[in-house]
């Protein structure tokens, strides 16, 4: 699984990491600051950037779904451009379901969602200092990152229903391009199947 934050999928890697670096600002309020130092610390600190906020509350239980994420998904992997590398690996987004109405719905693979959190994280750190200034995203650099990420995802693929409507929810926002909606603790118990 950490094949995709490796060398060999450097340049794949550092698309992601470009996308993410220009939609932190955004989906997170970045602006240069004092404000911005202690914003990008609480977001890193537990997580907590994996999380849609909604009215100043976190959504534990939709973590990846946060906006910036299916965005930077989107558009690293499904957008016109980008499209033949979903394409070309259509097979690993397979349902957990083998059998019944779900084993059609098609979902993200872990991979996939793990690597777009982990360049979310760096790009964030670009903004710690309250200013920007640009990182490296080097897979040893962030390894520890994005396991955490693939740990979070397995942890919750053990229901599969929760897990499937997750995977199989941002599938669709990142193959039709919709984005909808932004970790101190998943809230496993919360999450719809």
């Amino acid at each position: 699984m950490l094949s995709l934050i490796t060398a060999r999928f450097a340049n794949d890697r550092k698309l992601v990491k470009d996308v993410a670096s220009t939609h932190v600002v955004i989906h997170y309020g970045l602006r240069p600051g004092k404000a911005c130092e202690t914003r990008v610390k609480d977001l890193t600190d537990g997580y907590k950037y994996i999380f849609p906020d909604e009215d100043g509350h976190l959504r534990q239980n939709k973590p990846f779904l946060h906006d910036c994420i299916t965005t930077v998904i989107t558009q690293s992997f499904f957008a016109s451009a980008r499209a033949s590398l979903a394409q070309k690996h259509a097979k690993r987004f397979s349902s957990v379901f083998e059998e019944g109405p779900q084993k059609d719905e098609l979902e993200l693979p872990i991979p996939m969602v793990a690597l777009a959190a982990t360049a979310i994280h760096c790009s964030l750190k670009e903004w710690k200092d309250g200013k920007y200034a640009k990182l490296s995203f080097h897979g040893n650099s962030y390894q520890d990152i994005y396991e955490h990420h693939v740990r979070v995802l397995e942890d919750i693929r053990v229901q599969r229903g929760k897990y499937h409507r997750l995977m199989s929810d941002m599938y669709k926002i990142a193959a039709i391009g919709k984005v909808t909606i932004g970790a101190v603790a998943v809230d496993v118990g919360a999450m719809e199947e």
